[in-house]
């Protein structure tokens, strides 16, 4: 569960202009907010189950755009090769740093 909450929190983060303002609004609070769906819905006047539709239509709307754009998965392979590129640079290994900014510039 805090996984998932940590991905869409991430994809919230990249993605979340596509949403509807209210898709926003309840895609924020439940998942970087951690409020519950009835806690949602008595804050926005809707049901809990108007609340559990709006976020499943973002995840959906969410998963659907990384599937397409890969946006995300980009993001975490250049942080890596960025952690990588510090280790090499630290360790004076050049060959290594070349080979990490070889691949971020591939990714772009």
């Amino acid at each position: 569960m805090f996984r998932k909450n940590l991905e869409m929190a991430l994809y919230y983060d990249c993605y979340s202009q596509l949403l509807t303002e209210r898709q926003q609004t309840v895609m924020r609070l439940y998942y970087e907010e951690d409020l519950s769906l009835g806690e949602i819905a008595e804050m926005s006047g809707i049901s809990r189950q108007a609340v559990r539709d709006c976020l499943k239509r973002g995840e959906e709307c969410f998963l659907e755009t990384e599937k397409r754009l890969h946006v995300v998965e980009k993001y975490r392979r250049i942080k890596s090769l960025c952690s990588d590129i510090r280790q090499a640079a630290e360790s004076g290994d050049r060959d290594r740093v070349k080979a990490a900014a070889d691949r971020i510039e591939s990714l772009i």
